[in-house]
């Protein structure tokens, strides 16, 4: 219940966020290993820099070292 990036907790923001992208991973969409939670503004930053389609384990570990 918490954001994973900047600590967030304040109910109902909380957004279910796939490490590698629910298009182009079709096997990885219901692997619970494949989710972290985000806050609306953080998965809104890491989608307005990476896009929708680009999501990947990879490009969230870069944003993610880049935004903690």
């Amino acid at each position: 219940y918490t954001c994973q990036v900047c600590g967030d907790n304040t109910g109902g923001n909380l957004n279910a966020h796939h490490l590698n992208g629910y298009a182009n991973f079709p096997e990885d969409r219901v692997n619970p290993y494949n989710g972290i939670t985000l806050c609306e503004l953080c998965h809104k930053a890491y989608h307005k820099k990476h896009g929708l389609s680009n999501a990947t384990l990879n490009t969230f570990c870069e944003w993610f070292k880049e935004n903690v």
